[in-house]
Formats: structure tokens, C-alpha cells, sequence
């Protein structure tokens, strides 16, 4: 019944995203979902939820190189919420929760539980933006370091 559940997961997902295998694919956000105008104040609420379904063949996370198959169901939500002020002050916070069914390793199979597909709770982004002029902005804070849309270092976006 559980293999039943992941191929069944696995073909919905393939069939909805045409096979895909493009890294660089966008999320399609929905342009203000939830936003709040008050003034010069904006404070925006926005998110998403992702599925994606993995099967590894000769592979597993806990031995390497052995005739098994890993198969399982990622899950991401994101929760963001904005706050602006005059276009000129920003804060900006995302909190994420990652988890991960039908595998066969649990977080006690890895050193430190530090297992890569479990994420119950995570602050993934929270940083604050000032931006005194149109051509300078200055950032503090956790975020994704990128030099023209490629990722230096700092979050993976995926």
C-alpha cells in the first residue's frame, strides 16, 4: 500500500510539472495574496507549498552503493511576511517547515540527527533593508547571497 502511495505520488507529480528537470524553474507567486496598505506602510503575507517526489535506485541515504531503491514524498511551506515603509525600508521574514514520508532512514540514522530531508522548523529568511537612495541598498541579515541570479553561497533555493 505504501509504494502504491509513492508511485501513485510520483506519476501526479510528473505529469503535473511535464517531467521537468530544470533547476532554475520560478514559482509562480500570486501577486499580493494577502496585503495590508496603510499610509506609506505595506505589510504583505504570502507563501506557498511544494511536493516533490524522489526514487533513487541503487542508492539510500544510510548505505551507499547497495541494491536498494529509496523512494519517498518531500514537503516545503513557506510562510512570508513583508513589511515596507516609503519604499525605502524593508523587513522581510520567511519561515519554512520541510519534512519527508515514506523513506526509510529517520532522523536517528544520521550524526547530530542532522538529517537533510527533515526540517520541521526553520527561520529561512529574516533580514532588513534600507535603501537611502534609488541606486544604494543595504541589507542585514539571513539571506540568499546571489551575483546575477546565480546563488555565491548562503541559502540553496530549490
Amino acid at each position: 500500500m505504501k509504494k502504491k502511495f509513492i508511485l501513485a505520488g510520483i506519476l501526479a507529480i510528473l505529469i503535473i510539472t511535464g517531467f521537468s528537470q530544470n533547476d532554475s524553474s520560478k514559482i509562480i507567486k500570486a501577486k499580493n495574496p494577502l496585503s495590508f496598505q496603510k499610509g506609506k506602510s505595506e505589510f504583505v503575507i504570502s507563501g506557498f507549498f511544494r511536493l516533490r517526489a524522489e526514487m533513487q535506485q541503487n542508492y539510500n541515504a544510510k548505505i551507499y552503493g547497495t541494491e536498494t531503491t529509496e523512494s519517498f514524498l518531500l514537503s516545503r511551506i513557506r510562510l512570508n511576511m513583508e513589511y515596507r515603509y516609503a519604499n525605502c525600508l524593508k523587513v522581510f521574514a520567511e519561515i519554512q517547515d520541510a519534512r519527508v514520508a515514506g523513506s526509510s532512514f529517520s532522523d536517528k540514522d544520521f550524526q547530530y540527527k542532522n538529517n537533510p530531508f527533515h526540517d520541521p522548523f526553520d527561520i529561512n529568511k529574516l533580514y532588513f533593508s534600507y535603501k537611502p537612495f534609488d541606486s544604494v541598498e543595504i541589507i542585514i541579515g539571513r539571506q540568499a547571497l546571489n551575483i546575477e541570479n546565480r546563488r555565491v553561497f548562503g541559502l540553496i533555493e530549490s
